[in-house]
């Protein structure tokens, strides 16, 4: 049997304005119904001058999101888009978020994201414990993949970095995976983050941003740098 080889990852030139693809991992194919509005309206929005290009993509192979996530990062790589967007299959956003994560220009950030519940607990992990900063841009440890911005350079450089792997009869660069770091377990975004920053990325989190998250209701931060 020939085994699979990985697939070169293309390097683009540089464009003249964004595109944006967002990327949505999924156990089996379903998406909220307020994630299809906000994904409307987030295309319509990118229409508006100055233009950004919106491309698309969602995956459901199976129940490993961290393969998913791989696979989508392979598709991202073949694109000529100059930034992706991971948005979860459960969250809604505001029309003009992607434009306002693209404003800072900055490596990865994202939106702080509640959990589903009332822990008020969200999926950030602070440089201090503040999160009220002076500036509404705040630099993290690490932020969750539910609705998190990366400039290419980013996820080129982290692909380049992984290991590969066979995953059924396709070869794929890990760039996405779990770990237990000093006896606690560590989820594939936080763990993203930290490996971006040993290659240079830092990553931030816009506090004024506010993306819900969908549970047995909506989960929402009314005022997230509060």
């Amino acid at each position: 049997m020939t085994t699979p080889q990985p697939r070169p990852i293309p390097v683009t030139e540089p464009v003249d304005r964004p595109e944006v693809m967002i990327c949505t991992p999924t156990y089996n194919g379903l998406l909220s119904d307020a994630y299809v509005e906000s994904l409307i309206d987030t295309i319509v929005n990118g229409r508006e001058a100055p233009a950004i290009d919106i491309s698309w993509s969602a995956i459901a192979q199976g129940c490993f999101l961290t393969v998913n996530r791989d696979i989508l990062v392979e598709a991202f790589l073949a694109s000529k888009a100059t930034h992706l967007l991971f948005a979860d299959a459960d969250v809604r956003w505001g029309a003009d978020a992607v434009r306002r994560l693209l404003a800072h220009q900055v490596p990865i950030v994202g939106a702080p994201i509640p959990d589903r519940g009332n822990s008020g607990r969200i999926n950030v992990l602070p440089e201090k414990d503040d999160l009220r900063p002076a500036s509404i841009l705040l630099p993290v440890r690490g932020i969750g993949t539910g609705f998190l911005l990366c400039e290419r350079q980013v996820v080129q450089a982290l692909s380049l970095a992984a290991p590969e792997y066979l995953y059924v009869n396709r070869r794929l660069r890990r760039v996405f995976h779990t770990e237990i770091i000093d006896a606690s377990f560590t989820g594939e975004d936080y763990l993203f983050c930290r490996e971006a920053l040993g290659l240079g990325f830092k990553s931030y989190v816009d506090l004024t941003l506010q993306v819900d998250h969908l549970g047995t209701t909506w989960f929402s931060l009314k005022e997230p740098n509060k």
